[in-house]
């Protein structure tokens, strides 16, 4: 889970997600990210001294891509997910996907219920057509939660570091031959506090570079 200048929600979706994950797992890890917030997000998250549970900090902020591949390495759990701290997305819809582990390498969710703006969603669906078209792919989503098997994950340093580009990369690289995958919805929740990353003009222009760096990278190989 990784966090920037979440403290109003940090300790709800801490919280959240240990009682989902601890009412159907004996064994899991979560570990919180703090990538360089300026308020209380690692304070607030360090206070609940919850057991099963890392939180991590950057002293400067690196973006979700970078924090994420740099803990691969350190990953010891079966699956990994990344899964976001904002409450939009509520933690106990976890519970959906991990009965489905059992039988896949990749669950990948997608949005149920969306109440987003009306160009929110027709840009989330024109990327998703673009990635499907462009990797072969039929997904309903890229940029949502997914639990991948650890064996799957890139072991290069991923292209994409500083924002959601990061979500599809990553997917679209563990999908690799004769992988057993399928999907489940997830509801989507109005934003109680805190400000949404997704829109800002650099979000855009990070998605539009990494995406034809990926491209690129699959045409020469």
């Amino acid at each position: 889970m990784t966090a920037l200048n979440e403290q109003n929600n940090i300790k709800e979706a801490l919280l959240q997600m240990h009682e989902a994950l601890s009412s159907s797992l004996n064994e899991f890890r979560i570990v919180v990210i703090d990538d360089g917030s300026s308020d209380r997000t690692y304070e607030n998250a360090t206070e609940l001294n919850l057991p099963h549970v890392k939180v991590l900090r950057n002293e400067r902020n690196l973006g979700t891509g970078k924090s994420v591949s740099d803990y691969f390495p350190f990953i010891e759990t079966d699956f990994y997910c990344w899964y976001p701290t904002d409450l939009e997305l509520s933690p106990y819809e976890i519970a959906k996907a991990l009965p489905l582990i059992e039988d896949h390498d990749i669950v990948v969710s997608f949005i149920t219920g969306d109440e987003r703006s009306l160009w929110r969603r027709f840009l989330s669906k024109t990327f998703t057509q673009i990635l499907n078209l462009s990797f072969g792919r039929e997904l309903p989503y890229y940029n949502g939660v997914s639990l991948i098997r650890r064996e799957l994950l890139p072991e290069k340093s991923l292209i994409s570091s500083r924002r959601f580009f990061t979500h599809a990369e990553i997917l679209i690289l563990s999908m690799k031959e004769g992988v057993k995958l399928t999907t489940v919805g997830f509801t989507l929740f109005p934003r109680s506090a805190g400000e949404s990353k997704a829109m800002r003009l650099n979000a855009f222009w990070d998605v539009g570079v990494n995406y034809l760096k990926l491209l690129s990278k699959k045409m020469r190989s």
